[in-house]
């Protein structure tokens, strides 16, 4: 189940150089305001703890989300 953007809580970051907010849970992209970007982190197998890749989707080890102002350059 995804969250609606306006009803979960939020830590300021950095991610690859930009400001972000960061949640834990999964967002409803229908929520999320215009001009902001989501994007999800997934954490390795062995560290729960770290996140290791940012995608427009994550399926498993999902760790959590981010929303930025501009988008992210990602890398494939």
């Amino acid at each position: 189940m995804r969250e609606n953007a306006a009803e979960v809580d939020y830590s300021e970051i950095t991610i690859l150089g930009n400001p972000a907010l960061f949640s834990e849970w999964r967002i409803d992209r229908t929520t999320v305001p215009p001009g902001l970007y989501l994007y999800e982190l997934r954490h390795e197998d062995e560290d729960w703890g770290t996140p290791c890749q940012v995608a427009k989707s994550i399926l498993v080890n999902f760790y959590g989300t981010v929303l930025t102002t501009e988008p992210l350059e990602l890398v494939y």
